[in-house]
């Protein structure tokens, strides 16, 4: 019998400590997280989160900003045109193509109305961007409501590019040109009215006071224009002319135009616009994984299960 060694252990080996323990070769877990340690890490996750969510909500504020302002500016610019027009005169006894002809600074006229006009364009593209991927997200392939969504964006920009025509070519230099325009304008603009009405109760989230003031304003600035067209003098339906029906007309189509804001703040359009743009450029157009994330998103947030942990 050999004697252990005071502080030495029967093979020669330490007592005292991890010093004197062999390590296994074996990988050995960690230990388990009291209930304070996870408290104090969830805590921490917490705290970047906070700290980092000013950041990444910075850019999405300004896009939304930004894209707010386009129908805004557009419906103004248009309604100061309009004003400045009427200024000086009686809207019940001219046309708005005559008074556009008598108007002493044409250069301010016309620059007004170009800015109105660029972005209502611009306005009308994220409209038909939003709606095309609001159909991506809800898995609708139909062919008619992509049609009709074409169609609106594209009778949209024709109808302003007839406005800025017969801005140019008033009445007393080229008639001919000028009643092209004319003729544009009101033709697209009420098209355009009447399908976006349609396009709209086909979209399932927006409450029904809007659905009411987008039908209700092209309803009101077709008749104006059908009421204005049969006052005139070549038709001679309606006692006239009427010509505070054709002010009337331009005035309700741009405010349909600057109403859009009401359906950018409900639903922005921002987010649709970075899935168009991103998954064009990244994966050929498909859209199909991030609009697929989004709408689980969005309806996780309507049942209410959606929680901040989700965005870590």
């Amino acid at each position: 019998f050999i004697p252990a060694t005071k502080g030495m252990g029967f093979f020669g080996r330490s007592n005292k400590g991890a010093a004197g323990r062999k390590e296994s070769l074996l990988p050995h877990s960690q230990p388990a997280r009291t209930e304070r340690q996870r408290s104090l890490r969830v805590s921490q996750l917490e705290q970047h989160r906070q700290n980092e969510a000013p950041k990444r909500r910075c850019l999405p504020c300004l896009c939304r900003s930004i894209t707010l302002m386009f129908p805004l500016n557009g419906c103004l610019f248009i309604m100061l045109a309009l004003y400045v027009l009427a200024q000086g005169v009686s809207i019940s006894e001219l046309t708005v193509s005559d008074r556009m002809a008598d108007y002493g600074d044409q250069r301010k006229l016309l620059t007004i109305m170009f800015i109105g006009a660029s972005c209502i364009f611009v306005t009308g593209a994220m409209r038909k961007i939003q709606f095309r991927v609001y159909q991506q997200r809800i898995g609708d392939d139909s062919k008619l409501w992509h049609a009709l969504n074409v169609i609106a964006a594209a009778s949209l920009i024709l109808a302003y590019v007839g406005f800025c025509v017969l801005a140019i070519f008033d009445v007393n230099e080229n008639l001919q040109v000028h009643l092209i325009g004319a003729f544009a304008y009101f033709i697209m603009s009420n098209l355009f009215g009447l399908i976006h009405m349609a396009m709209l109760w086909r979209q399932k989230q927006y409450p029904l006071y809007l659905k009411i003031v987008f039908s209700l304003i092209p309803i009101a600035a077709t008749a104006s224009s059908i009421a204005y067209m049969l006052s005139l003098n070549e038709l001679g339906v309606i006692p006239g002319p009427l010509y505070t029906l054709e002010w009337l007309a331009i005035a309700l189509h741009a405010l349909l135009v600057g109403c859009t804001v009401l359906l950018f703040l409900h639903d922005p359009v921002d987010d649709e616009l970075r899935d168009f743009f991103c998954c064009r450029r990244g994966r050929g157009g498909s859209g199909e994984q991030s609009s697929g994330i989004q709408m689980k998103r969005r309806q996780r947030e309507k049942e209410g299960t959606y929680t901040s942990w989700d965005d870590m």
